[in-house]
């Protein structure tokens, strides 16, 4: 695929969007575009990108990356559609909880791919690797969106509105496990301070382990234990 020279536009400048700042090639051209403009010349001064308050100057780019939070991403595509901006642009939607169908829905036609991520932005500002999923059937497109996106994560192509599911089995089993370790160890009458790390160490390092296949032999035996307890779950 011939590499194309992009101009980005990034929607929304929270956290997500920083990170994103920060991870894009150096070679792009970058505008970051926030309702508040100390923010969005913070996260712009990150790369020395350009910034901007307005959403039409979106108009100039040839790729828009929207991090916007959820309940706005649809009135944002909506309003640029009615201004006829856009029609030229490839729109990123990140939003998690907005579907492709939703966005269909609102009767909007400007070309917008999923892109979701599998992680968690603070383990993945850490240096801990998520994972992309593209919802683009395209090949050129999958492409194109994967080289930008290359060094905020491995990237597959897939039905990205599935990622809101994954998500939310693992941050709901996650703070399950937690709240047991905490209710266990308080039970046990262990201090305060001795649970947060435990919590932060051990309980997270293990789950870390267990998912790259790198547990140590007492962890290995316990999955043989618990193991067979857990098969109809």
């Amino acid at each position: 695929m011939e590499k194309r020279e992009e101009r980005v536009a990034l929607l929304g400048a929270g956290r997500l969007g920083a990170l994103i700042v920060k991870r894009l090639p150096k070679e792009v051209e970058l505008l970051v575009i926030d309702k508040e403009e100390e923010v969005a010349r913070n996260v712009a001064s990150m790369t020395a990108a350009s910034y901007s308050t307005s959403i039409e100057d979106v108009q100039e780019a040839t790729v828009a990356i929207l991090t916007l939070p959820a309940p706005i991403v649809i009135p944002v595509l909506q309003e640029l559609q009615s201004k006829g901006i856009g029609n030229n642009t490839l729109f990123i939607n990140m939003a998690t909880t907005i579907t492709a169908e939703k966005i269909k829905s609102a009767g909007i036609d400007l070309p917008v791919v999923g892109v979701k991520v599998i992680g968690h932005f603070r383990e993945m500002e850490l240096g801990e690797e998520g994972l992309l999923v593209i919802d683009a059937t395209e090949k050129e497109r999958y492409q194109r969106i994967a080289e930008l996106l290359k060094d905020l994560a491995p990237s597959v192509p897939g039905p990205a509105d599935q990622v809101a599911f994954v998500n939310s089995v693992a941050a709901e089993e996650g703070i399950r496990a937690a709240l047991r370790v905490e209710k266990r160890l308080r039970q046990a009458g262990v201090p305060e301070e001795w649970i947060a790390v435990a919590l932060r160490v051990p309980t997270a390092g293990t789950m870390k382990a267990y998912s790259i296949n790198d547990l140590g032999p007492f962890a290995r035996e316990l999955v043989q234990r618990i193991g067979p307890s857990l098969k109809e779950l």
